[in-house]
């Protein structure tokens, strides 16, 4: 298989897990998008080679918005970085794995946080355990009482992967040449 056949098929599975959109699945997507943004030698970025362009990743612009004020610890603030209505920038891949999804305490969690805490702690790829309380708080972070966004961590991994799917969109059709869908942007939001 060719790595931009496994390409194909990576993205194709990636969105299979998100549809399905249980815990098991949304886990399994962590690994999925760990061998796609961020391992020692990611798929993207061997395809970014292939085809001599960068991939560029969109995400709302919520994170520009400063935050004021002391943290306390009770303190959290979601960027939903899928979100379609507002503005919105693109990222290369080194940029789009630091960007911060969500806030707790005094730590920023950026999409890199999001898939290692998924596929190498809770189960995605490995099962392990936290290594300092950053990594803590993000195992647990569902366990938090708050009113809405129950799943925040599985409602995060979601919007990464709207974010990679429909990003990838342009290199996917190239290769399977096909043209783009109509559709874009789709995003695929979880039912809980």
């Amino acid at each position: 298989m060719t790595h931009a056949e496994l390409f194909i098929k990576t993205i194709d599975d990636l969105r299979e897990r998100q549809i399905k959109g249980d815990e098991y699945n949304m886990l399994r997507a962590c690994g999925l998008l760990r061998h796609l943004l961020t391992d020692a030698l990611p798929l993207v970025q061997i395809i970014e080679r292939s085809m001599r362009k960068k991939l560029l990743f969109t995400v709302s612009s919520f994170d520009d918005i400063k935050i004021s004020g002391q943290r306390t610890k009770a303190y959290t603030c979601i960027i939903d970085i899928d979100y379609t209505y507002v503005d919105h920038k693109t990222l290369d891949l080194d940029a789009f794995r630091k960007h911060i999804c969500f806030i707790v305490r005094e730590h920023d969690y950026s999409v890199s946080n999001i898939i290692k805490a998924g596929a190498n702690i809770k189960g995605g790829v490995h099962t392990g355990r936290p290594e300092n309380e950053k990594e803590r708080i993000i195992v647990s972070i569902d366990d938090i009482p708050r009113r809405q966004n129950k799943e925040l961590f599985l409602h995060t991994i979601n919007a990464i992967c709207n974010v990679v799917y429909n990003s990838s969109m342009e290199f996917y059709c190239k290769i399977a040449g096909t043209s783009l869908p109509v559709d874009l942007p789709h995003n695929i939001r979880l039912p809980y």
